[in-house]
């Protein structure tokens, strides 16, 4: 079953790097904007506002972009769907696979540009990290965005 899945796999693991890369980029600019000039610290209502959604929206794209990439892996996986299909009969398995992938990327980016849960919230303010929960709910989210959209790309490269 991972083999048909390969492609979201990878797509899921290079958008946790970007996840982790992105937001050291944002925490080290916070940090630069609050030992420059804001007298206030980290968790200041007007930088964890800023950053926040800009933060989600990096995500955002990243994971677009993983989705959309072609590589070895997506054509390898795209023929091993396009194989299953065959095998199963019907010519139209691939593109009913391809749209309940396509339907569970875009929900998972409604839920990305959300706010997070009052569970995750909650366990974050227990945490005290309260501003860490908008940040772990979008890299969440949008790794299932990457996800499910690279395992979409390789259904519809499946009928190729």
């Amino acid at each position: 079953m991972l083999r048909f899945l390969k492609a979201g796999l990878i797509a899921g693991t290079r958008q946790l790097v970007a996840i982790s890369l992105i937001t050291s980029i944002a925490f080290l600019a916070s940090e630069k904007v609050i030992f420059e000039g804001a007298p206030e610290p980290l968790s200041h209502p007007d930088i964890s506002g800023f950053v926040s959604p800009v933060v989600t929206w990096a995500y955002l794209l990243t994971a677009v972009g993983f989705a959309l990439t072609q590589n070895k892996t997506l054509m390898l996986t795209a023929k091993r769907i396009g194989h299953a299909t065959r095998l199963l009969g019907g010519e139209h398995r691939s593109e009913a696979l391809a749209a309940q992938f396509i339907i569970a990327a875009i929900l998972f980016a409604f839920l990305a540009l959300r706010p997070p849960p009052y569970f995750l919230t909650d366990v974050c303010q227990y945490a005290g990290c309260l501003p860490a929960a908008p940040v772990v709910w979008a890299g969440t989210m949008t790794m299932a965005v990457a996800f499910f959209g690279a395992s979409a790309h390789a259904a519809i490269r499946s009928t190729d």
